[in-house]
């Protein structure tokens, strides 16, 4: 027997894979990985919906597989993730990409509204070996630009 949803349903919201956390080093990154590979960790399984990326706050994590040739018959991974926000060009810090979000003005106010703070998006990815074969795994991780030092320094 099969139980129908009602039609006010709505599936549980995504959470971040992890939350106040700083990724520092590679090695952090791999934790991470090695966390989600034990079942200890869970990866973001779709992009995020509306209300998902109202709530994204810096210290957030969201990993995520990539789309593979075996997406279509897993179903799995996700091609661009995205969380409806604008990024500056990537800009490099060790085996990082850093991107600052960019002030959209709304038509009416064309400065930055009170209490908005610039968030960063820091990204990374490997390839893992799976029983499916290779397929590419990437953390990104959102912070204020107040939480790391400057892009080329260490923070």
């Amino acid at each position: 027997m099969t139980t129908v949803p009602p039609p006010h349903w709505q599936p549980p919201a995504q959470q971040p894979t992890c939350t106040n956390l700083r990724i520092r080093s590679v090695e952090d990154a791999h934790k991470i990985f090695y966390a989600i590979r034990r079942g200890i960790l869970r990866m973001v399984s779709r992009r995020l919906d509306s209300d998902e990326r109202a709530a994204l706050r810096t210290g957030c994590v969201y990993a995520w597989e990539e789309r593979s040739p075996n997406t279509e018959i897993t179903g799995i991974g996700i091609e661009r993730f995205t969380e409806g926000r604008r990024w500056s060009a990537s800009r490099v810090r060790d085996e990082f990409l850093f991107y600052y979000e960019k002030f959209v003005p709304d038509p009416n106010h064309a400065s930055e509204p009170m209490g908005w703070e610039q968030l960063v998006k820091q990204t990374y990815s490997v390839w893992v070996e799976t029983e499916k074969g290779k397929e590419e795994m990437a953390p990104d991780r959102i912070f204020h630009t107040d939480d790391c030092g400057p892009v080329g320094h260490s923070g």
